[in-house]
């Protein structure tokens, strides 16, 4: 993307100063930056796994994608269980 120099000049300024104050920030906003991401899915994103962690910590997320357009999020929490199927008489 063709950015005029003193927006790149900006970007680049305004970048370092968020590696000073919030260097975990910086790092997903110049992964944004790289991928072209769009930053909406982030938030979901982690609001599914925070949901999983408040659950059973066990589980997995998938993310659909059709047409390049982000259709769901979905969060499968599993359950780990060591138990025989029946129990003893």
């Amino acid at each position: 993307m063709n950015v005029p120099d003193n927006d790149r000049v900006n970007q680049e300024q305004f970048m370092e100063l968020l590696k000073k104050m919030d260097p975990e920030l910086a790092m997903i906003k110049q992964a944004l930056i790289d991928t072209r991401v769009n930053p909406v899915i982030v938030n979901k994103m982690l609001r599914s796994i925070g949901n999983l962690l408040l659950g059973s910590g066990f589980g997995k997320i998938e993310i659909y994608i059709q047409d390049r357009k982000f259709k769901n999020i979905v969060g499968q929490e599993k359950v780990q269980i060591e138990e025989n199927a029946e129990i003893d008489s």
